[in-house]
């Protein structure tokens, strides 16, 4: 806080609120004790957790990459932003059961990757997968699967219920992504395991990458025929 003259004589009061931050150099946090609910991160050389991190929110500088490590939970109370962007290389990421928690309706920018394995299957089973991220193309998650293996279901379809294909034309294939908080059946890559002989079923490790979904989402659900409804996040 301090105070200057105008042009006309009469004092002025300017107020600047401080920011409080701790930055990661590679080796320590700026302020020795790191991030927590109060104070803000801000990655500025490459950064994995070795447990459980909390931060007021997260900025990860150009050509820096953050890594939320398995087991470990990352929470965050307002936005994360990812600003690095490097050619081939994933810059934020969540590994296989890792936990990314916001306590905020705040909006994120750039891209960060989640990875999901799922269970161990064979070429013909099927796995129900939900997007934590806006903008993950469908035929992209899973690019070895048949384009007509994707699929939602529609319980006012059929009598039973009924899984819907979601894969038709080129176009299709190109640009349809998954929707918030729907769901998705998906089958195994056409390439994958099959099961016969004493073969081994493997998981599939699902790769979605976009801005992070947050906050309150809605979809609409159907009360005809059975009820059922596929949602997830």
């Amino acid at each position: 806080r301090f105070a200057a003259y105008g042009n006309d004589g009469q004092q002025e009061l300017q107020l600047y609120k401080l920011s409080k931050a701790a930055t990661w150099n590679g080796t320590v946090w700026s302020n020795t004790t790191g991030p927590d609910a109060t104070i803000d991160a801000i990655i500025d050389a490459n950064f994995t957790t070795t447990g459980n991190l909390t931060a007021k929110s997260i900025t990860v500088n150009q050509g820096k990459v953050f890594t939320v490590a398995s087991g470990h939970t990352l929470t965050v109370v307002n936005a994360i932003e990812n600003n690095s962007v490097v050619a081939g290389v994933d810059t934020f990421v969540v590994e296989n059961d890792a936990v990314l928690i916001q306590t905020s309706n705040a909006v994120n920018t750039g891209i960060v990757t989640v990875k999901r394995n799922s269970s161990s299957l064979f070429r013909q089973d099927y796995t129900l997968w939900s997007s934590p991220v806006n903008g993950q193309n469908l035929r992209n998650f899973s690019p070895a699967t048949l384009f007509n293996r994707f699929s939602t279901y529609d319980t006012a379809a059929g009598t039973n219920g009924d899984y819907l294909q979601e894969l038709f034309t080129t176009n299709d294939i190109n640009t349809k992504v998954f929707g918030e908080a729907k769901g998705y059946l998906i089958r195994m890559p056409n390439n994958w395991v099959e099961n016969i002989n004493s073969n081994v079923a493997q998981p599939y490790l699902g790769k979605f990458s976009g801005t992070l979904n947050n906050g309150d989402i809605t979809i609409g659900l159907s009360l005809a025929n059975t009820k059922f409804n596929l949602v997830g996040n």
